[in-house]
Order: structure tokens, then sequence, then C-alpha cells
């Protein structure tokens, strides 16, 4: 029981999901905000940065579809974490005072 919360629940969640869409967020909005202040910085910008911008913007748009479209994964990965905790927990109970005592 052990090994199957810790490493194929808990330490998957966190490794292949969690973690990923967390620096996926955090390093896109970084990004952002850093491609804003160039922008009103820059009041003409060249051909060659008008189009850095655009493949910029479109890379953030992918980024952002893809963390959309693995929200669903996010809450079920969570959800069944959440669920195994509550078993185990509901079991160590059961073991310490079983009904009917």
């Amino acid at each position: 029981m052990n090994y199957f919360l810790y490493y194929s629940q808990l330490l998957t969640f966190v490794a292949l999901t969690l973690l990923p869409s967390v620096s996926l967020t955090v390093l896109n909005t970084l990004i952002f905000r850093r491609l804003q202040r160039f922008k009103s910085v820059s009041v003409r910008l060249g051909r060659e940065e008008r189009r850095t911008v655009r493949a910029t913007i479109s890379l953030i748009a992918i980024v952002f579809f893809f963390l959309v479209c693995h929200s669903v994964k996010v809450v079920v990965n969570g959800y069944q974490v959440v669920q195994v905790r509550i078993i185990k927990l509901t079991y160590v109970v059961f073991r310490i005072n079983p009904p009917g005592r």
C-alpha cells in the first residue's frame, strides 16, 4: 500500500503533473510581462522585432492551450491522490478502533 500511495500516486502527480504545469505557468507569465514591457518601451519595432513578438505570442498561446487541455488531467490526478489518502486514513482508523468493539 505504501508503494502505491507514495510512488505511483503522489510522486507521479508531483513530478509529471503539478511541477510541469506550475513551471510552464510561471515561466510564461514572466515571458508575457517582459514582452509587454518590451512593446511599451519600443515605439517603433522593425520587421524582425515584430516577427519575434508574433512568434513569442504564438508560443505563449500554444502553452496556454496545452495547460487548458491538461487541466482535466491535473484535476483527476489530484482527486486520485486525495482519495488514496482518505482510503489510507480510513484503513488506519479501522486498525486502531475496529468497528464492533
